[in-house]
């Protein structure tokens, strides 16, 4: 197909907002899941901090995010524990989805109205990387049935962001 627009990339370099809820994918290589989170965060209002893993900005991760992508608050950092004082300007919980999270999702989103919060989501298979673990303040986990032990990254975090936003 010929081209349909030719558009600017935002400048990802600057420092995250220090108010508002923050999605952070954590080395998330898949970009059809880096695109899906960051439609899903946009359409919660949820801003995206992007460590490693997949661009943004690439052709795949472009198609996922349904061009949500430009229009969204996306930030680069280059490890978590750089920005994790920043992430949690006034007063939001810096939050890890993993199965093995000691709260659940319900439980964490009635303790944080009105605060925001800052959620973290790993790479598949693997999770959140162990240096992005040590800056944390917990582990949360979605609570499911039967021998399910995990969902897909863009899965849960949809889940997690809806619950999350209370929505």
């Amino acid at each position: 197909p010929g081209i349909l627009a030719v558009v600017r990339t935002p400048d990802l370099s600057a420092t995250p907002p220090i108010d508002g809820s923050l999605l952070v994918l954590d080395g998330v290589s898949d970009p059809g899941n880096v695109g899906t989170l960051i439609r899903t965060a946009t359409a919660l209002g949820v801003g995206v901090v992007s460590i490693g893993g997949a661009d943004p900005f690439g052709p795949k991760a472009v198609r996922a995010s349904a061009g949500t992508c430009y229009r969204a608050r996306i930030h680069r950092a280059e490890a978590l524990v750089d920005v994790a004082g920043a992430l949690r300007a006034g007063g939001r919980p810096l939050l890890g989805l993993a199965a093995e999270g000691e709260r659940t999702l319900h439980d964490v989103a009635e303790s944080i109205r009105g605060t925001g919060f800052v959620l973290v989501v790993g790479a598949e298979p693997d999770g959140i990387a162990a240096g992005a673990r040590a800056a944390l303040d917990g582990l949360v986990r979605i609570p499911m049935q039967g021998d399910v032990e995990s969902l897909n990254v863009a899965a849960a975090g949809a889940i997690a962001l809806h619950t999350l936003s209370g929505r």
